[in-house]
């Protein structure tokens, strides 16, 4: 069964009005969503009138994203018809898109990061959200179809006080940088230190991404191992080097602390035995990264984003030296820093590590 076929008979035989989307071109468009819709400002997410208007084309489209790659997960479908998109990314949403062109056309190339992609019943995954994209002008009658997920709070499983971590994740896109285009791509494999109850670690999984994740915390880790499957998780510390510790119960389950105890029970592994060739790190580990950034070999890593936090060491002096450090490696971005000491809330600095090419 052809279902791309199936819906481009159904698009040719129905209107896409024309409406303004000021990000995409600078005039008018016949451009809808289909599925989930992410409207700013307004309590209420759902379904789009489309969707209710068109179910048979909901359907197929399901179906047609089912057959091009059953692995891609999405809520939504945007469909352009003979659309000139001007340079843009996707402000809202979450991790990879899918993209395909139909119809009877020449030319229309997807631009993405300076390289023409032929998307003529092709699928092309990028991520929308961090990469710039448009596309070149066509012959012909043009449809281009975007399988994405809208930027929201996966279900997962959690507790109350889990809340704010899955908002700051999920809707504030944390540990992503869109400025210099960091953040999950297609075909990443992440080791996730810190790991809490898997909100990132699960955004990994839903963007074609694997992971290794760690997490000290048994409690955290029954979670984790439910949100993100038990072989992918690990119940220990990292550190420098291989030793043994306790864990120290913060306020709240995402603030507690490990701490070198030689008659402890926790294993805390060397952080170079945990990476592998290639990966890709997010650290968020309540202090335990200064000792690391400190003392680590950082080589085979690909992209790192690290948590630095500034309650547990505040001097200005002492974070510009670890970022010179880990330049011997990486571009690195944070944002400026003058005060000292370093007196700020939240009482941490996102520091992003790019491998020097």
């Amino acid at each position: 069964m052809d279902y791309g076929k199936q819906v481009l008979d159904y698009l040719t035989k129905i209107t896409i009005y024309k409406g303004q989307r000021k990000t995409v071109s600078d005039s008018k468009i016949r451009s809808v969503t289909m599925g989930f819709v992410n409207r700013p400002f307004h309590k209420w997410k759902g379904h789009s009138k489309f969707t209710e208007q068109h179910p048979e084309l909901w359907q197929l489209l399901l179906k047609y994203g089912e057959q091009l790659d059953p692995k891609h997960k999405f809520s939504s479908v945007t469909i352009n018809h003979n659309v000139e998109c001007k340079p843009h990314t996707d402000v809202r949403n979450e991790g990879i898109t899918m993209i395909v062109g139909l119809g009877d056309y020449s030319a229309g190339e997807l631009v993405v990061d300076d390289k023409d992609i032929d998307i003529k019943e092709k699928p092309y995954y990028f991520n929308g959200y961090l990469k710039t994209h448009y596309n070149k002008p066509w012959v012909g009658e043009r449809y281009s179809l975007m399988f994405y997920s809208c930027r929201k709070t996966w279900d997962l499983k959690h507790r109350d006080e889990d809340i704010p971590i899955m908002r700051e994740v999920f809707q504030g896109n944390q540990y992503h940088k869109k400025d210099i285009g960091f953040g999950i791509e297609k075909g990443d494999h992440w080791i996730d230190f810190g790991a809490h109850i898997g909100c990132f670690s699960n955004k990994v999984q839903r963007n074609h991404g694997t992971v290794v994740s760690i997490e000290p915390d048994y409690d955290n880790y029954l979670l984790l191992c439910e949100n993100v499957g038990k072989d992918n998780c690990k119940n220990v510390a990292v550190g420098s080097s291989n030793k043994i510790g306790n864990l120290v119960k913060g306020s709240k389950a995402y603030f507690n602390k490990v701490t070198d105890d030689p008659n402890g029970s926790l294993p805390i592994i060397a952080f170079n035995d945990l990476v592998t060739e290639g990966c890709c790190v997010k650290m968020d580990i309540e202090g335990a990264e200064l000792d690391i950034i400190d003392n680590c070999d950082f080589s085979g890593i690909e992209k790192m984003v690290i948590a630095y936090h500034t309650n547990v060491d505040s001097s200005l002096a002492n974070f510009h030296f670890r970022v010179a450090r880990l330049m011997k490696w990486f571009d690195v971005h944070h944002q400026n820093i003058t005060m000292d000491p370093i007196n700020m809330f939240p009482n941490e600095i996102m520091i992003y590590c790019q491998k020097i090419k």
